[in-house]
């Protein structure tokens, strides 16, 4: 194989990369934003404010929210 060919496929390659990446990054849905399931959650724990499991599952939501917000 010649360089010119090496090239053109290192081209197509990056071509089809790109695109199939923005796809996937523009479906990607941003819970941390919706703001319906943010009430879910403070019902639950305005329903089970004793349940630890329910507790470190939110901390963990708002943790992980919050680092990817910066």
């Amino acid at each position: 194989m010649d360089m010119t060919t090496k090239k053109l496929y290192l081209i197509v390659i990056l071509f089809f990369y790109t695109a199939l990446r923005s796809q996937l990054v523009s479906a990607t849905e941003n819970y941390c934003k919706d703001q319906e399931s943010w009430k879910q959650w403070d019902a639950l724990i305005q329903k089970y404010p004793d349940d630890l499991d329910i507790q470190a599952l939110h901390a963990l939501r708002f943790g992980l929210c919050a680092k990817i917000e910066y």
